[in-house]
């Protein structure tokens, strides 16, 4: 049983876990940040899809994956993981906003 409130709703039931994993010291604090602001939950979802394509040390792991719903699946697995790893309040809204289809950056990253 996974730990992670959201976790329960996930589309890709732990497939991109171990990855997520890995980058939680580096990305957790910043992506639970982002994940609990007082924005729309479009607009946190933009803004996650962002941060995700623009860290160095995620890079490699993001660019592998070419399908935008692989992308949408570890990005939920990564925002569930860090407000866990922040003790932050699961992010219901912007989960939803993730399971309902691929966020696309204006730019197509």
């Amino acid at each position: 049983m996974n730990p992670h409130p959201g976790c329960a709703h996930c589309p890709a039931r732990c497939l991109y876990e171990p990855q997520a994993a890995q980058h939680l010291p580096t990305l957790a604090e910043k992506l639970a940040a982002r994940a609990t602001a007082p924005t729309t939950a479009s607009q946190r979802a933009r803004t996650l899809e962002r941060t995700a394509a623009e860290d160095s040390s995620l890079h490699p792991t993001w660019t592998a994956l070419s399908d935008p719903t692989a992308r949408r699946d570890l990005l939920y697995c990564l925002v569930t993981q860090s407000v866990s790893y922040e003790n932050q309040p699961t992010p219901d809204d912007v989960l939803q906003v993730l399971t309902t289809g691929p966020v696309v950056l204006e730019s197509g990253a």
